[in-house]
């Protein structure tokens, strides 16, 4: 024989289909809503001279920069909006025929 109690009180299986629906409704009427943003991050090596384009190109789209390094060229480390990977990287590749490398 199995008995269930909440409260103290025995439940029959309509009181625990019931007791389920009220635990649920509170958890759902209690949640909060979370939004994320995906994100993919790139790298493009460049010359100097097609710096501002890119720079341009990733503050049209409002994309985060997060590491440059200057050597004989220019590494560009930056975040993409995963809703935007394709436009992103097809402005690069139409205006100067440039290629981003996926990190992550």
């Amino acid at each position: 024989m199995v008995f269930r109690y909440f409260g103290g009180k025995s439940l029959g299986v309509s009181e625990l289909i019931n007791a389920y629906h009220q635990a649920v409704l509170l958890a759902i009427t209690n949640a909060t809503i979370v939004e994320q943003t995906t994100i993919k991050h790139h790298q493009i090596i460049v010359n100097f001279a097609l710096e501002n384009d890119v720079f341009t190109i990733l503050k049209q789209h409002k994309q985060k920069v997060n590491q440059l390094l200057y050597g004989n060229q220019i590494t560009i480390t930056f975040e993409v909006r995963k809703s935007l990977v394709q436009l992103v990287l097809s402005h690069l590749k139409e205006k100067h025929g440039l290629k981003a490398t996926f990190i992550n």
